[in-house]
């Protein structure tokens, strides 16, 4: 019971200091979902790239004054400078075939004015590009979430040459606890 009560304490003042909190597994969430209106865009901090990577990270802050939970991808389209939407292929998974993640989607509780996260990466073109995507359309997993344009930190590309197709690959991660709050 004691245990029980510290850990009930320690996620209270995470929720109250703007920190993201898992829901447990098989544990209920103690926010209701988030709604589109609740919630901000915006590019992240530098995720780095390694080994050829282009890592991308996404805030997605609530504005509300209420904790909300958020579980799921995101949809991204890249738009090219024509305003076209670039095929790429995007790939929904744990890990987003990188290491960020290991856990399939769960859902997040974002306490009022927190953030939770989302990394996407594409490698790196070996032999140059094709055409590049500078803006992304981003729709959040919220019912009747409407299309957020946003200008990407660094942009994401068609890549050219034998690699050209495995290259050019988005792998998103699911919404994840704010990489901020690692850095408590």
């Amino acid at each position: 019971m004691r245990r029980r009560l510290e850990g009930m304490l320690l996620v209270t003042a995470l929720v109250i200091a703007g920190v993201v909190v898992l829901a447990p597994r098989g544990g209920a969430v103690s926010a209701s979902a988030c709604t589109s209106g609740q919630l901000r865009v915006a590019n992240g901090p530098y995720a780095g790239g390694a080994s050829q990577e282009e890592a991308h990270t996404l805030a997605i802050t609530n504005v509300s004054p209420g904790a909300c939970a958020l579980e799921g991808y995101i949809s991204i389209r890249p738009v090219d400078p024509s305003g076209r939407t670039m095929k790429l292929p995007v790939s929904h998974h744990p890990s987003g075939s990188y290491a960020f993640s290991t856990r399939p989607p769960r859902p997040v509780v974002v306490a009022a004015h927190g953030t939770a996260d989302v990394l996407f990466v594409q490698m790196a073109c070996v032999e140059g590009y094709l055409d590049q995507a500078r803006v992304a359309a981003i729709t959040l997993p919220v019912a009747g979430s409407p299309v957020r344009w946003l200008r990407l930190a660094t942009p994401l590309a068609r890549c050219r040459g034998a690699y050209g197709a495995s290259e050019d690959m988005i792998a998103v991660t699911p919404i994840e606890p704010s990489v901020r709050a690692t850095e408590l």
